[in-house]
């Protein structure tokens, strides 16, 4: 089980104040923590004490490999520029949410640390200007999910995660321990409210 310690670095993205529709036109309305924002889309199938299982449906995603030893925030700035116009088409859209990093949970592991920006359906996820940045499709995909409020702060993450990855082996949940990923739903300058999220993927092996 995934016991080890897992890599957990501050992370801050700077987005703009765009706001796109709440509710998709089946009916689908998007959480209140999104606040107003495209976020992927996913379903509870199960509610725990400390976590929750979540269904997603299939999504795209910008990443870029960041160097932890290193600031993240001007590595995470390129995904910005993508969806801003830096792609072969010019094509922009709004900011959306979550902001993610997918972080190894060992030393001992070849998973490089990602940092990674959600693609809504609509934008149609052109080549990069800059070859750094990959545009990634997931499958739909079952994550196991603990939220807490706070602004951000480097030690929640790590004992949100510690924490979780108890919870799951207690439960005999099988996942993906190579890596867990961190998500904040709040601005740069927003102090209250704030939502985070750490998760792990369903591993069916």
């Amino acid at each position: 089980m995934c016991t080890e310690r897992i890599l957990v670095l501050t992370f801050l993205c700077v987005w703009g104040s765009e706001v796109t529709a709440i509710d998709g036109s089946d009916g689908y309305k998007t959480p209140d923590f999104c606040k107003g924002f495209k976020c992927p889309r996913y379903r509870v199938v199960e509610k725990h004490e400390k976590f929750e299982v979540r269904d997603y449906e299939p999504t795209n995603w910008a990443t870029t490999i960041v160097d932890l030893s290193s600031d993240v925030v001007p590595q995470s700035d390129r995904l910005y520029q993508y969806i801003r116009g830096a792609n072969k088409k010019g094509s922009k859209m709004n900011m959306t949410l979550p902001y993610s990093l997918y972080l190894p949970t060992s030393e001992n592991t070849d998973t490089l640390p990602l940092a990674l920006f959600y693609l809504p359906p609509e934008f149609e996820t052109p080549k990069p200007l800059d070859d750094s940045i990959y545009v990634y499709s997931y499958p739909a995909t079952r994550w196991y999910v603990r939220s807490f409020k706070g602004h951000l702060k480097v030690e929640d993450y790590f004992n949100h995660a510690r924490v979780l990855t108890i919870e799951l082996a207690q439960l005999k949940k099988p996942f993906e321990c190579t890596f867990c990923s961190c998500s904040i739903y709040n601005g740069l300058y927003e102090l209250d409210d704030c939502h985070n999220e750490v998760a792990f993927m369903l591993n069916d092996i």
